[in-house]
């Protein structure tokens, strides 16, 4: 019974942890500001959306926003190391888990709507 489940589930993990880390980020916002962030409430609407009615559309513009944003941040990653003096540890960390974050958002935009372009 169990496998069965997680072998139907498996083909969303990336809409699965977009979605976790989107409530995460939410609920942290809350939390903290005592405020509710429509941005982060509209995106996880929209991939709990994703999940229940599994749109090619909804996909392929979650997909570019996603895909957008994170290029948009790696260069803005690229561009704040290279502020910082040659060889700061500090810097060669924010560039390694900065770009671990968006690198690993940007191979998400690839792969997350490939299932439903194809199906």
């Amino acid at each position: 019974m169990k496998t069965e489940i997680v072998k139907r589930a498996l083909p969303y993990t990336p809409e699965i942890l977009l979605l976790i880390a989107g409530i995460v980020c939410f609920l942290g916002e809350l939390i903290s500001a005592s405020s509710i962030n429509g941005f982060l409430f509209i995106g996880v609407l929209a991939i709990l959306a994703l999940l229940i009615w599994k749109n090619k559309f909804l996909a392929l513009s979650i997909a570019v926003l996603l895909g957008g944003a994170s290029v948009f941040f790696l260069l803005a990653l690229l561009s704040e190391f290279s502020e910082f003096p040659t060889g700061s540890p500090e810097g060669w960390q924010m560039l390694f888990v900065g770009g671990a974050i968006f690198g690993s958002l940007l191979a998400v935009s690839f792969i997350m709507p490939k299932k439903y372009l194809s199906g």
